[in-house]
């Protein structure tokens, strides 16, 4: 559903089928929405779906070269971002940049900061923070 203030009513819009997908990231930029990871059937994925506001219509995007469940992002400087919480305190907390120039996913430098439970990532002044539930 999509709220439209002027009229100060919810008009439908067209359905998306995730299907059992859950632990989805979702972030907004300009006029798309989108939906990256999750997983499936105890499986972590690398899908990555957009809605785009203006077309009414949802499209697939590359798979991210990660898969990542209960990941998080922030739109900023024209692009998409994303990073996990990793699967254990050990492992490299990778981050990745979706490029709508050239439609694929890269990996930029890792977070460097301690694995959480929970986490978000947002852009507030030109600047991205990611901010964390310390253990």
């Amino acid at each position: 559903m999509k709220y439209k203030p002027e009229t100060n009513f919810w008009e439908e819009i067209s359905s998306f089928d995730v299907g059992s997908r859950e632990g989805i990231c979702i972030v907004a930029k300009d006029s798309f929405i989108y939906f990256v990871g999750g997983r499936r059937s105890n499986m972590q994925l690398k899908d990555a779906d957009r809605y785009d506001l203006d077309k009414n219509k949802w499209g697939k995007l590359p798979d991210m070269q990660k898969a990542r469940q209960w990941a998080y992002g922030a739109a900023a400087y024209g692009r998409l971002f994303i990073t996990d919480n990793g699967r254990s305190y050990q492992e490299e907390r990778t981050c990745e940049v979706y490029l709508e120039t050239t439609n694929e996913w890269q990996f930029i430098a890792s977070l460097r900061v301690p694995r959480t439970r929970q986490g978000c990532m947002m852009c507030v002044d030109g600047k991205l923070y990611v901010l964390n539930d310390y253990v």
